[in-house]
């Protein structure tokens, strides 16, 4: 009976510990993802007259609820004014407002 109660511990010690492993594997895994989150957020809020006039690709994507397709398409056909800097793309804040507005 008391070998029963030994490996019982034994085998309760051992997923305590799993779980203690797991649950700090998701914790750092949060944690992570809550920076990214903090950096978005930072970003977006830094340089608010430049981003006034320019808006980045993914943004305006996140925005029409478009994707690349879509968004080349009526980038042509609206004749959005864009530029790039490196590979990323911004779109004029004035151009996105007058496709909007067309009728």
């Amino acid at each position: 009976m008391n070998t029963n109660h030994e490996l019982l511990e034994f085998l309760c010690s051992k997923i305590e510990a799993a779980i203690d492993k797991r649950m700090h594997q998701i914790e750092v895994s949060i944690q992570k993802r809550v920076t990214q989150i903090e950096e978005k957020v930072k970003a977006s809020m830094s340089c608010p007259e430049l981003r006034r006039v320019w808006i980045p690709r993914d943004e305006v994507k996140l925005f029409l609820e478009y994707g690349d397709t879509q968004l080349s398409v009526i980038t042509k056909e609206y004749k959005l004014v864009t530029t790039e800097i490196g590979r990323r793309k911004f779109y004029s804040t004035s151009s996105l407002f007058n496709a909007l507005n067309k009728k």
